[in-house]
């Protein structure tokens, strides 16, 4: 009677044990009020670490402190964690780019290059230029030309957000955007074996978006709608004789004329951030 007496004893007190064991765990509070029974290890500047109930040999896991509110201790005790989202460790820093080069994929087709700078003035404002060299015989269809053009303008953008490293953060180059563009170019060509030199003015209003990817790599395409005069002149027995075109491709847009003195124009660039 007595050892079965011992027996229920040892019985009841292991039965105690295991209960306290499985019962006694840490709980982290997630900001959005979920919780995560483990228990709890350690502490640095940016991360909780834990391992998950009854896994004493297993992998530790880490918690960022952005994402938890409160510890509960096993004793009852709580730990309220007070975090400083303006504090980042160097590990998770995301480097500031403000400064984009770019190049026009479809410019060495239609026998000019163009690349492109921008960089932010401020956030929503930035400045951006780009400039042309004409000359290239990629596309025979197209009169050999030899020149240059320049545009440039400021850049209105409605600012997108981007996620890094679980942060969300703004990318000033990064969004929808509009631009009032200046452009100015000047080439010259052999037509009927005279040499004309063509002047082009424009005023362009351009609509586009530009992405950035990885906070590295930019596409940015566009189209735009504006207005033009242009001039050409040739030599004719020693005199210069000057007009206005009818109507021609000026590289940087295509040009409608004299009597309806409107351009389109549009592209895609692709490059980078810095």
């Amino acid at each position: 009677m007595k050892k079965h007496t011992c027996f229920r004893l040892f019985l009841i007190a292991f039965m105690l044990l295991t209960a306290h064991s499985v019962s006694a765990q840490d709980i982290i509070v997630k900001s959005n009020n979920d919780s995560i029974r483990a228990k709890v290890l350690e502490f640095d500047a940016e991360n909780i670490f834990f391992r998950y109930p009854n896994d004493r040999e297993g992998v530790v896991q880490k918690i960022h402190k952005n994402q938890v509110k409160q510890i509960i201790y096993e004793n009852g005790s709580k730990l309220t964690i007070v975090y400083n989202p303006y504090e980042i460790s160097s590990d998770m820093m995301i480097k500031e780019r403000f400064h984009a080069f770019k190049v026009d994929v479809f410019s060495a087709l239609l026998n000019h290059y163009t690349i492109g700078y921008e960089i932010r003035l401020r956030l929503g404002l930035n400045l951006e230029v780009k400039g042309a060299l004409i000359g290239t015989n990629v596309n025979t269809s197209l009169k050999h030309s030899e020149g240059f053009f320049v545009k440039g303008g400021l850049k209105f953008v409605k600012w997108g957000t981007s996620m890094m490293k679980g942060l969300t953060y703004i990318q000033p180059l990064k969004g929808s955007y509009y631009k009032p563009e200046f452009i100015f170019g000047k080439f010259k060509r052999d037509e009927n074996h005279k040499e004309i030199s063509y002047t082009n003015y424009a005023f362009n209003l351009v609509f586009g978006r530009q992405n950035v990817i990885n906070n590295f790599f930019v596409v940015d395409y566009f189209g735009a709608i504006g207005y033009a005069y242009q001039q050409y002149s040739y030599q004719k027995d020693s005199v210069e004789i000057k007009t206005i075109g009818d109507f021609t491709y000026g590289y940087s847009h295509v040009f409608f004329g004299k009597k309806i003195p409107i351009t389109i124009s549009g592209g895609v660039l692709i490059g980078f951030v810095h």
